[in-house]
């Protein structure tokens, strides 16, 4: 690597404050040849741009007090596409086509395992893997360890589901009182079986736990549970459930939300005792061959 090229990047870094990301550290760790700096940033450049792009929608419908918080996150992004144009430029590399419906996929609920072999024969296909579909909460955090670090080396985002662990983390289930009626925990058709493993007395008081700190936060436990999962830099977004339309605007306006570092370790300290954070029970919903 040349000190011009190395210099460059440094320059990059400082001007759009990239603090300590993946990217950049496996960069200066010598980890990336110059191929694979283009490579890689082309791809996160595209998905930054459409994050950016996300996010300006979504200020045009959001509630009026939120509005000027999501366009400065909008922003953010914005300036950070210009941060892998230059990281693609000092490589004396190209930004190629944005992925399209033919050429890039997604997966879902994949081992660590499965997405480094995934990635290595899609790329001899031509084909671009660009984000996995995990579940993902405060409560459910089986990705963190194997499958996210292997996502950010070969350039896969996240786009989690159940982030409220299928309502649980709303709070409306209380320890020692019966699930309210009409809720998921009554569902007789599938629900209650998919909500049962959070349906313990010992999650539930932890959760009540959290009350507090949303409200310090100035959010509703949904919006917590949602803000949690995207201070995950590779998460790029969440799929949230709705059955009334208050609750698509509520879970919406976390969008953009910074949770301090003192709060996130406050959550960690409540829930610690309850967190799933084994990595071997993705397979549980993934068969052991793709």
């Amino acid at each position: 690597m040349s000190g011009a090229v190395w210099e460059r990047i440094e320059e990059s870094r400082a001007r759009h404050n990239v603090l300590e990301h993946p990217f950049y550290v496996r960069w200066s760790a010598g980890e990336l040849s110059r191929d694979e700096l283009a490579r890689y940033a082309g791809q996160y450049r595209h998905a930054t741009e459409a994050l950016a792009r996300l996010c300006r929608q979504t200020a045009e419908t959001a509630p009026e007090e939120r509005r000027d918080e999501i366009a400065t996150h909008a922003e953010e992004e914005e300036a950070h596409v210009g941060l892998w144009d230059d990281f693609v430029d000092a490589a004396g590399g190209e930004i190629g086509a944005e992925p399209t419906p033919e050429t890039a996929e997604c997966v879902s609920e994949w081992t660590a395992q499965q997405i480094q072999d995934g990635h290595d024969l899609a790329e001899d296909l031509g084909i671009h893997l660009i984000s996995n579909q995990p579940q993902y909460s405060m409560l459910w955090r089986v990705i963190e360890s194997d499958v996210v670090p292997v996502c950010v080396s070969v350039g896969m985002s996240q786009i989690v589901f159940s982030p409220i662990a299928q309502g649980v983390l709303t709070g409306k289930y209380r320890p020692g009182e019966q699930p309210p009626s009409g809720s998921r925990a009554t569902d007789d058709k599938g629900g209650a079986d998919t909500i049962k493993r959070w349906m313990r007395d010992d999650v539930l008081d932890r959760v009540q736990q959290l009350a507090p700190l949303a409200e310090e936060a100035g959010l509703s436990m949904a919006q917590l549970a949602v803000a949690w999962v995207l201070q995950n830099d590779n998460v790029a977004s969440a799929i949230v459930g709705a059955s009334r339309p208050e609750q698509v605007h509520d879970n919406a306006a976390a969008a953009g939300v910074k949770l301090s570092e003192e709060l996130l370790a406050k959550i960690d300290k409540v829930l610690d005792p309850v967190v799933e954070r084994d990595p071997a029970k993705t397979l549980e919903s993934s068969p052991e061959s793709r």
